[in-house]
């Protein structure tokens, strides 16, 4: 399968250099903001063998008020193609999925926190091929495996010593797996917030249409953040998930996962905050392709604030190269009440 060249990955990553850069000068020189807290974007690895456990959605570190509600919409649309051959495994993905969550967020009490978060979740070949290719022949980057194959296709294959363990190549939607949230705010301070959260997702969804894994997962992680000064936070998770044998592969399943996010989120004008955000986690599956390994990814984009709403605008990318979806586009409406 052909494989990225070192020169490629570099002029494909140094396309992102100038935003770094201009994120690298607002962090030193912004302080026109305050922000009372960070938010982190609501997404994660989008591969679609990945996102159908209960993985969760990186959480603030300070939870909503008592009594008070939140609803957020956020949608991630990712697109990916990738062929990985070994011994006895062959892996073929061309695929493009949306996935929407809609979540409902409640204060309990003045320490406690309940989320309930429904996804709904579409396998289909998509409308991002062509203006991929057209991307990289205007920015003169490598396409690996894109020319050989037929624009906006559906297929997700996976074998196994020859044995097919999947092989979707009909679109595929419906209602994902339902899961339910517990936060405790351990410290609440101006520049300091902890919380404890725990997560419990069930088998809603159908794992032949790829909607849900078939598993019951239990979720338990950190959240932190710390003010750095008015308008600059850093934030971040860290947890671990426990699966029950799924209907995904359950030959190469997993049943325990370690997980982490960190940002760094600044506020350099009124209405607009700016965030730098890595997810990460461990493999999933038993297998030595890297679409099945463990991921690092990097989320830029940023927050446009209204009186009680905000709206998330971000691209996610996959740092190591192979192991999750080429591309991601992220938008999250979050409103208060």
């Amino acid at each position: 399968m052909n494989a990225q060249s070192p020169a490629g990955y570099f002029v494909h990553r140094a396309f992102y250099l100038p935003v770094i850069f201009l994120f690298c000068c607002l962090f030193v020189y912004s302080d026109n903001a305050r922000s009372e807290t960070s938010t982190p974007f609501l997404t994660h690895d989008q591969n679609p063998l990945v996102m159908i456990y209960g993985l969760p959605l990186p959480t603030a570190a300070k939870i909503i008020q008592h009594n008070k509600t939140r609803i957020s919409t956020s949608l991630n649309i990712s697109n990916t193609i990738n062929a990985e051959l070994n011994n006895n495994e062959l892996l073929f993905v061309d695929a493009e999925t949306y996935q929407l969550n809609l979540l409902l967020e409640y204060g309990l009490s003045k320490n406690w926190m309940l989320r309930a978060q429904l996804p709904l979740v579409s396998h289909n070949g998509g409308f991002l091929d062509s203006w991929i290719d057209n991307y990289h022949d205007l920015l003169n980057l490598p396409e690996h495996i894109r020319p050989l194959h037929p624009v906006d296709q559906l297929q997700i294959n996976y074998q196994l010593n020859g044995t097919p363990l999947i092989n979707l190549q009909q679109r595929t939607s419906g209602v994902g797996d339902l899961s339910i949230q517990l936060g405790y705010q351990v410290k609440s301070e101006s520049k300091l917030h902890i919380s404890y959260w725990s997560s419990l997702k069930l088998p809603t969804g159908d794992a032949q249409k790829l909607t849900g894994s078939g598993s019951t997962d239990l979720a338990l992680w950190l959240s932190a953040d710390t003010g750095l000064s008015n308008d600059k936070w850093l934030y971040g998770n860290l947890g671990a998930m426990f699966m029950s044998d799924g209907d995904v592969m359950p030959l190469i399943q997993k049943n325990t996962v370690l997980f982490a996010s960190a940002g760094l989120q600044i506020h350099p004008w009124e209405k607009v905050l700016l965030k730098f955000q890595f997810d990460n986690h461990s493999e999933f599956y038993d297998s030595k392709t890297k679409f099945l390994g463990p991921v690092v990814q990097l989320t830029l984009g940023g927050t446009v604030l209204f009186d009680s709403s905000s709206l998330d605008i971000a691209i996610s990318e996959d740092i190591q190269t192979q192991a999750s979806p080429d591309i991601t586009f992220n938008l999250s409406w979050k409103t208060h009440f």
